[in-house]
């Protein structure tokens, strides 16, 4: 059985019993620390259709059948969060992100920038960037161009970023929630 629900950052997740899981799907599997954030956002957040989708996962976890519903977002986060947490870490359940095509990230062209533009050969750089434990960083990163322009966002749910048409050179990454 699959449940399918949305990150805060958009993309589309599927969760499903360890035994459902299809071997396809290891590769794009969500590190636990980014589910632990994104559990209490579920549960507490505006959307309801994502704690209906949660207390059945909760359900069939301790395969109750019955209607079991919260009577506040207190029992969610008492009974549920706690719940499924364990089965994240203890791998009973898994969840991973639904594939989509990859974005890349455009600079704004500045007036200084387009002036030189046609001599100038165009670049990429892609980074991504793990943890001690090997889970992806997720924060927030600014990417200092060779032309003295900055990108600035944040890494996806695989720690990693990627800037297209930027020009040649060095670039510096700055991580500003480490330093």
């Amino acid at each position: 059985m699959e449940w399918r629900l949305r990150t805060s950052f958009g993309d589309e997740v599927i969760v499903a019993g360890h035994c459902d899981m299809r071997k396809e799907r290891v590769a794009v599997r969500l590190p636990s620390s980014f589910l632990q954030l994104e559990l209490r956002k579920w549960l507490s957040g505006a959307e309801s259709s994502h704690r209906r989708t949660l207390v059945e996962v909760f359900r069939m976890l301790r395969s109750e059948l019955s209607t079991w519903r919260p009577t506040s977002d207190g029992d969610l986060l008492r009974y549920v969060l706690p719940e499924l947490e364990t089965a994240f870490a203890s791998g009973a359940l898994v969840a991973f992100k639904v594939s989509r095509r990859p974005i890349s990230i455009e600079p704004l062209p500045s007036e200084e920038a387009s002036a030189g533009a046609e001599s100038r050969p165009l670049d990429w750089v892609e980074v991504s960037v793990i943890d001690e434990d090997g889970e992806p960083y997720l924060g927030r990163y600014r990417l200092d161009l060779p032309d003295g322009r900055s990108l600035s966002g944040q890494f996806n749910m695989g720690g990693a970023l990627r800037a297209d048409g930027i020009p040649s050179g060095s670039c510096q990454l700055v991580l500003p929630e480490l330093d």
